[in-house]
């Protein structure tokens, strides 16, 4: 599946609904939470997902992961410490 910005903000918005952070790492409670939103994403007629819990909880990742870059690079561009 190629992801596009409309996948990765209805990803976001079902993350922020089901709070799956609220349980601790690993629990078997955050596990039925991204497996919910998996199929929350899946369900959908627009955009089209085909995902798996494992691929919500990657593609969330990357997405803080590209996000801390953008913001370090902009402090350091801008002189901010």
């Amino acid at each position: 599946m190629k992801w596009t910005e409309d996948h990765d903000l209805t990803l976001c918005g079902d993350v922020l609904l089901q709070e799956p952070f609220k349980y601790p790492k690993n629990s078997k409670e955050r596990g039925e939470i991204w497996g919910q939103i998996a199929l929350n994403l899946n369900s959908l007629a627009s955009p089209i997902f085909k995902v798996s819990k494992r691929s919500v909880g990657d593609r969330l990742t990357l997405l803080q992961t590209k996000h801390k870059e953008k913001i370090r690079e902009e402090e350091r561009t801008s002189g901010i410490d």
